[in-house]
């Protein structure tokens, strides 16, 4: 299933979550990030800018985040557990999809780009991507089911500081796969498993306090409770990559 989003179609199949800096239009604030998809209403849906960042309004439209204080919040913590849609509690799959332009700086080394968690540790209570800006690996964590989490996946990446790319992460059982502008870049096996924790949401730093933070830039994530499979990752990246051309 696809459908137009811009020029091009993007998958919507098992997408329960998107945000994207030129659709603002289409947000209930608009001095803050709304999904465009899904029901507003629940928690985790909807989102509010904190630190003093603000929307880029030139295109590509995009939000600046300073690896310092800045992130978007989408629901605190204890809020977000196993009857809302963003745990993805009991699923085997998901798909989670980001455009961004990373800095590769900042003052710090474990920077997240979206984190669902309930400490400060790595995707313990749900899920994260982070990023190591001195040596620009990336890596997915998801929890172990013990309240621990688990590097699901991970590579490194060589684009320039920056750069936009488009970072895709899919899951089918213990299967991972990692993409990079519609290549994949690694596959893994690993155990994990989407806990009914409550938890919080967050772009651009973790759930624990104002610190983790991402330096760079954030065009569109997405969250799809479904294995995109190769052709629809690419499929997803031609459908935008001209806007970051």
């Amino acid at each position: 299933m696809a459908t137009n989003y811009g020029t091009a179609p993007i998958v919507t199949e098992g997408l329960i979550w998107r945000v994207d800096a030129s659709n603002n239009a289409k947000n209930l604030n608009a001095a803050g990030a709304n999904s465009v998809i899904g029901d507003t209403t629940v928690t985790g849906f909807s989102g509010s800018l904190q630190g003093g960042m603000s929307r880029v309004t030139t295109e590509p439209q995009y939000w600046a985040i300073d690896g310092v204080d800045d992130y978007i919040q989408f629901a605190a913590n204890g809020t977000i557990n196993g009857s809302n849609p963003l745990s993805l509690f009991n699923k085997t799959t998901a798909t989670f999809e980001f455009w961004i332009a990373p800095d590769y700086a900042g003052p710090d080394d474990y920077q997240r780009i979206l984190s669902k968690s309930n400490t400060g540790g790595g995707g313990v209570g749900g899920y994260e991507l982070l990023l190591r800006p001195a040596t620009k690996f990336f890596a997915m964590y998801i929890d172990n089911g013990s309240g621990s989490a688990v590097d699901v996946i991970d590579y490194t990446s060589t684009s320039l500081a920056g750069t936009w790319i488009h970072v895709v992460v899919t899951r089918n059982g213990t299967s991972y796969v990692i993409y990079e502008n519609g290549v994949a870049q690694a596959t893994a096996t690993a155990s994990a498993t989407f806990v009914n924790t409550a938890s919080g949401l967050r772009i651009g730093s973790w759930i624990h306090s104002t610190e983790r933070e991402y330096d760079g830039k954030i065009a569109v994530a997405a969250i799809y409770d479904v294995t995109l499979s190769g052709n629809q990752v690419r499929q997803n990246y031609n459908a935008l990559k001209g806007r970051f051309e």
